[in-house]
């Protein structure tokens, strides 16, 4: 089991936390994590953007389609827009997207706000460990995956 820190937006956060959010849909033009790095039965760690961890939760289940096509996001929105709870400019701005992970997201708590010390610009980061309150994000070793990109 990997643990993994999911950098999301205020409104994205209280989605997954009403119940409404059921899959996180990470779309990129490039390969990079979440894509084929995570699995189910894995742990995600919610953070807020620029704030703490919040929620945490379990993977049932991890979707990776390449290559995406305009035609295929089309389909992700059509089929799953409503459990990924993005608007329609989500998916336009990612058109032209490559790469696709959508996580089936479930055992959503939350937890006492937990500050840890992130300074990238990552959104998605496979750890070692589970994070700590206070310490720094440490990914774990660079994965096949990371390594092709390099």
């Amino acid at each position: 089991m990997l643990h993994h820190l999911v950098v999301v937006r205020p409104q994205y956060l209280r989605r997954i936390l009403e119940g409404a959010k059921t899959v996180e849909c990470r779309l990129s033009r490039y390969r990079q994590s979440p894509f084929g790095s995570v699995w189910a039965g894995d742990h995600l760690w919610f953070k807020l953007a620029g704030g703490p961890i919040l929620l945490t939760a379990s993977v049932a289940k991890a979707t990776f389609i390449h290559p995406l096509t305009p035609k295929l996001v089309r389909e992700i929105r059509r089929e799953h827009g409503r459990q990924i709870q993005a608007g329609v400019e989500f998916f336009h701005a990612h058109t032209h997207a490559r790469y696709a992970t959508l996580v089936l997201i479930a055992g959503v708590q939350r937890i006492a706000p937990l500050e840890i010390v992130k300074r990238d610009r990552r959104s998605w980061v496979v750890l070692r460990d589970p994070p700590r309150s206070g310490f720094p994000v440490l990914a774990a070793s660079t994965s096949a995956v990371e390594q092709s990109c390099l």
